[in-house]
């Protein structure tokens, strides 16, 4: 059956080439024999009447009208009905002739889906579909088949074809790809595709594949010559789905390529070519550019073409400033009239030619919905937009920014700056999701974003929202960061705010940075705020830093509020840090945070904080002071090489990303004047001084610098013909200041005196001037000018011609105050009364009351200021812990060499100085003593033996007959392994083994037996008048003695069979020789007598 189905393809073909077009680029003018032109639209849907039919089309024919509403095949918005069906295939021949069908619409049909819906045994040539689009948002659950050309093919033949449709699905159960959704023994031969598919599932089982020219083909189907360089997106993170580049499935596959980069995951073989390889004629291998392909690189479609079709594209210039929509062709945006022709064309690609101001429109609408997401891609290219208005009331569900809803997108390289978005609070509770750059983005790749806007939220609902989005989820931030104030209050829920994210779902946060204020508020809920993200669930933040101030305040419920992220759950945060304010406030008052205030299964590695609202917590293993985080070294596993660097500039000095570049704004956190103007009484009419007036500022950066007041710093100004005391403000950096001054009558004004102030305190010289009269100073003569040094207690005296005087009362005081109880660099071991003689202390920072007991252990840099600005500090350390000593322990013994630890402080052994891990190798006995700085003490005595015990009464490896009483000098003894006392009496006949061991470990072991059993007689062999010896056997290793009489005339040892030989002198015969045997234990057998032969 398949050998018939392939040859009735190949007759199909041959017929074709023996009918059709003398050469691939011709045109047929005229309908061939046996086929049935196709001049229009009515003609096209009319096919499906005669599905075994040979057609041909004479002319291009375009589908808009007729599928659009109040056209004919409009189908209440289902558009264009496709021809065939599993049931019903179409089975003829479709030759295109070198025509395109464009204008293809269809939305919400399930089935078979496409030009054509189904065909068997048929063949489709020479044809393109383009600027088409198939919808569909479908939740049916049956198998379901789309292709830009025809849903399923069946032993079918394609050639000489192309598609541009756009596919979007939100269903399972579906095989969708550029040309056929599905292939069974069928083959696609020099064709192509360049129209996106997104391929997206609900939450629910099923499959999905797809594939850019077919969705699945089975391993009898084909693909020559042929390849694609549409976008192709799957959603395959919620279930389980198949996902092919040219096809899903095992088809033959011969030159045919791919464009990789628009793969919705990272992917490469052997088919795969990047845009500028496909670009080139080079690349397709086995490609016939003589009779059927052609490259033109001037035009706007710079790949293969085919010389047989007419595929003519231009760039879209009605809408946009050019460009087709598609991935080497993006639309250019260079206007905002441009930026909002996106709608309708969410699924195509962008990029940005110009800055884009959006200031003119007063009500910005953002960009894509839930229903419509943005799905395409945006590429900044690095230009802003700017001037983004959105002020919306929370009656309905928001998803506010430039984008409202993104989904399965690429958006890099865009700035979002100089905006405001406004969201006011309704009466009905509706979520609210808002961002700089988008409300909501999911499944998507963020990049090279910068934000710096005015974001206020303020809703009965539910609020996520941050710098770059309300809420990302399956996404990629990266490169990024935020600049601008966030503000979000809830009147009746939870309120989620971060520097970057409102919440942060499944995602990977990298390289960012955050130093806009984030402020998040709720009554009667949870407010959550954080340095990067409200919410952090089972994501990752590596490599981030946060320097903006974080605050959460609820009056009944629980505020959370960390310099990173209010909570992170089941997530990574890694090499991050923050020197941001971190606080949250409730009805229990204000309350500093730290780097993340809940955490569940979270890694935390290397990443710290800094938060000038508290002192060093105890225990707190992220916390660090603001000149340690300074300091390189503190960063653990931080790449200083090419993901970090040490200082933005010579005000920020702390780590900074090398990508994205520091555009943080140094931001004024407070001001307070270090010096009033030296000129603070006028005469009437006289201008303004501000000589001497300085302020002191502190920075978001941790920094503290001088600004000289000039008067354009002046917000409440100063009038000099107004008697009596005003009061000016002075305003830097958006924070204000006040300071009075007096205008007196010019007929009653007293000398003017600069260089004090009444009841002033000075550290140092001060020279002393006045505008007239004469002075006395403590009551001696006084001239103008003249340099006040010594210190003291002064009374000045100006008195004018009219009488009129000044009295100024003032101090030098150059001593600095003195503290008793603490010395500078001392340490101590017990607690510390600190007493100072005055002024005002600060212990570590904080507020100290002379005469307070320090009892906490630890570090301690005390601070007394006197009235006159002089300064005392003493650094010392509270430390009640002990040295710790390791490789020796009290009262201890070892018999061997010990080498001895110890962690901190000075030592002595025997009452001479010790060095730590010093080897001690000679015996006796010692006492180590190690004292700390603090003098607390440590001592260890131990001793060192090598010597082992000594025995007596037993000999190692002796044999005694008798009983035996054994001492030794020390130590514990075990007899066979039965504890043993010195001095005990062993009567029993058997061989032990003692072993004493002393209280170093030493032992000494001996083996001795008590035999008390006399040996058996000796057996003894025959011996001749001729003999010199005698043999025979005894007990093994004893001792046989031969006696002729009373005389011993020979004596042997037995060997271990028990065998002797003893040499003795040769005997007459019949002499009476007497054996005897003694064992080792000294006990002797009775003699063998034995007459010489």
């Amino acid at each position: 059956m398949k050998n018939f189905k392939m040859i009735f393809i190949l007759f199909l073909v041959s017929f074709l080439l023996i009918v059709g077009k003398s050469e691939a680029s011709a045109i047929q003018q005229k309908v061939p024999e046996g086929f049935i032109g196709i001049y229009n639209p009515e003609d096209l849907h009319n096919i499906r009447n005669d599905l075994s039919g040979h057609y041909i089309l004479m002319n291009d024919i375009d589908l808009t009208q007729i599928v659009s509403k109040d056209g004919e095949y409009y189908h209440n918005g289902a558009g264009w009905e496709p021809i065939g069906n599993e049931g019903n295939p179409f089975t003829g021949i479709l030759d295109g002739n070198g025509f395109n069908i464009s204008g293809l619409q269809i939305k919400d049909r399930n089935g078979y889906v496409g030009l054509f819906g189904a065909a068997k045994q048929a063949v489709f040539e020479n044809i393109g579909i383009i600027e088409s689009a198939i919808n569909v948002d479908s939740t049916a659950y049956d198998n379901a088949y789309y292709g830009g050309l025809v849903g399923k093919i069946t032993d079918s033949y394609i050639e000489n074809a192309y598609s541009g449709v756009t596919i979007t699905t939100k269903r399972s159960n579906i095989f969708v790809g550029g040309l056929a959704g599905h292939m069974t023994n069928s083959t696609i031969k020099n064709s192509f595709s360049y129209g996106n598919i997104t391929a997206n599932k609900p939450k629910m089982n099923g499959y999905l594949t797809a594939g850019t020219l077919s969705g699945i083909a089975n391993s009898s189907s084909s693909i020559i010559n042929s390849y694609s360089i549409g976008r192709l997106v799957i959603f395959g993170k919620v279930c389980d789905s198949t996902t092919g580049v040219l096809s899903k499935g095992n088809p033959k596959v011969v030159n045919s390529y791919y464009h990789k980069d628009h793969l919705s995951e990272s992917s490469s073989d052997e088919l795969s070519r990047t845009v500028e390889q496909l670009k080139e004629q080079s690349t397709y291998q086995g490609f016939d550019f003589e009779n059927v392909w052609i490259m033109d690189e001037e035009s706007m479609y710079p790949f293969p073409k085919l010389r047989s079709t007419q595929l003519q594209l231009s760039e879209n210039t009605t809408d946009f400033a050019g460009g087709m929509g598609t991935a080497f062709s993006p639309y250019k945006i260079s206007k905002p009239e441009h930026l909002q022709a996106i709608r309708g064309k969410e699924n195509s690609f962008f990029e940005l030619v110009n800055d884009i101001n959006l200031s003119p429109i007063s009500a910005y609408e953002p960009i894509g919905t839930a229903a419509v997401p943005f799905a395409g891609s945006l590429n900044g290219n690095g230009y802003t937009i700017s001037g983004m208005n959105i002020d919306m009331i929370a009656d309905k569900e928001i998803t506010a920014g430039l984008f409202g809803y993104v989904a399965f997108s690429n958006i890099k390289d865009v700035k979002v700056l100089d905006s405001k978005i406004k969201i006011s609070r309704s009466n009905v509770k509706k979520m609210v999701y808002a961002g700089g750059l988008a409300g909501v983005i999911t499944d998507s790749k963020i990049s090279g974003i910068t934000v710096n806007n005015n974001i206020s939220l303020r809703s009965r609902y539910i609020i996520y929202t941050g710098g770059i989005a309300g809420q990302i989820s399956n996404s990629d931030l990266s490169n990024s960061g935020n600049i601008g104030d966030i503000y979000a209050e809830s009147l009746d829920y939870e309120s989620y705010t971060g520097g970057l994210l409102g919440t942060a779902i499944d995602s990977s946060i990298k390289k960012v940075y955050n130093s806009g204020k984030v402020k998040a508020k709720s009554n009667f809920y949870e407010a959550c705020s954080g340095g990067v993200s409200g919410l952090l669930i089972r994501s990752q933040l590596i490599d981030a830093y946060n320097l903006g101030n974080i605050y959460a305040g609820s009056w009944s419920g629980p505020p959370s509020a960390g310099a990173l992220s209010s909570t992170a759950t089941s997530s990574e945060i890694l090499r991050a840090y923050s020197i941001g304010k971190v606080e949250k406030s409730s009805l229990s008052g204000p309350r500093a945070g730290g780097l993340i205030d809940s955490v569940s299964d979270t890694d935390l590695s290397s990443s710290y904080y800094y938060n000038s609202l508290q002192n060093k917590v105890t225990g707190d293993p992220y916390f660090r002071e603001a000149e340690e985080l300074k300091d390189p070294s503190t960063f653990e596993g931080f790449d200083f090489n090419r993901v970090w660097k040490m200082g933005a500039n010579d005000h920020y000095p702390f780590p900074v990303l090398v990508d994205p570049e520091f555009a943080a704004l140094e931001k004024t956190e407070n001001i307070k004047f270090k010096s009033l103007p030296l000129k603070q009484v006028y005469v009437e009419g006289e201008q303004l001084d501000l000589t001497g007036a300085v302020l002191e500022v502190d920075s978001n950066f941790l920094r503290t610098y001088e600004v000289q007041v000039t008067p354009e710093m002046l917000t409440r100004k100063f009038f000099p013909y107004n008697l009596g005391e005003q009061t000016l403000s002075v305003s830097y950096g958006n924070r204000s200041i006040d300071f009075t001054v007096t205008v007196i009558p010019a007929d009653q004004s007293p000398p003017q005196v600069n260089g004090i102030s009444n009841n002033g305190y000075y550290n140092k010289d001060v020279t002393i001037t006045f505008n007239e009269g004469a002075a006395m100073l403590n009551g001696k003569a006084f001239k103008d000018g003249t340099v006040v040094k010594a210190a003291g207690v002064y009374t000045l005296i100006v008195t004018d011609t009219a009488g009129n005087k000044t009295t100024v009362k003032f101090t030098i005081d150059k001593t600095a105050p003195k503290i008793t109880g603490v010395k500078n660099n001392a340490s101590y071991n017990k607690n510390v009364k600190v007493v100072f003689n005055e002024g005002k202390a600060s212990l570590n920072g904080k507020a100290f009351k002379s005469g307070t007991f320090i009892k906490a252990a630890g570090k301690y840099t005390l601070t007394v200021t006197d009235i006159a600005g002089n300064k005392t500090t003493v650094k010392f350390t509270i430390d009640k812990t002990a040295p710790k000593v390791t490789g020796v322990k009290n009262n201890a013994f070892y018999n061997k060499n010990v080498k001895v630890v110890f962690n901190e402080g000075k030592a002595s052994l025997n009452g001479k100085a010790f060095k730590s891990g010093t080897f001690i190798k000679a015996a006796g006995r010692y006492t180590l003593i190690v004292t700390d700085t603090a003098g607390n003490k440590t001592t260890v005595k131990f001793t060192i033996d090598k010597t082992a015990p000594k025995i007596s009464g037993v000999k190692n490896n002796a044999h005694y007959r008798k009983n035996v009483k054994i001492t030794f000098n020390e130590g514990k003894a075990t007899l066979n392994k039965v504890a043993f006392k010195s001095g005990s009496t062993v009567k029993h006949a058997k061989t032990y083994t003692l072993t004493v061991t002393d209280s170093a470990g030493n032992k000494t072991k001996v083996k001795f037996t008590i035999d008390k059993t006399a040996p058996a007689k000796p057996k003894v062999n025959t011996v001749k008048r001729t003999h010199t010896t005698v043999t025979g056997t005894a007990e093994k290793h004893s001792t046989v003695t031969v006696k002729a009489g009373k005389k011993v005339i020979g004596t042997a040892t037995t060997n271990k069979y028990g065998k002797y030989k003893i040499k003795i002198p040769k005997q007459k015969k019949n002499k009476a020789l007497y054996v005897s045997v003694k064992d080792k234990a000294g006990n002797v057998s009775k003699s063998t007598k034995i007459v010489v032969k």
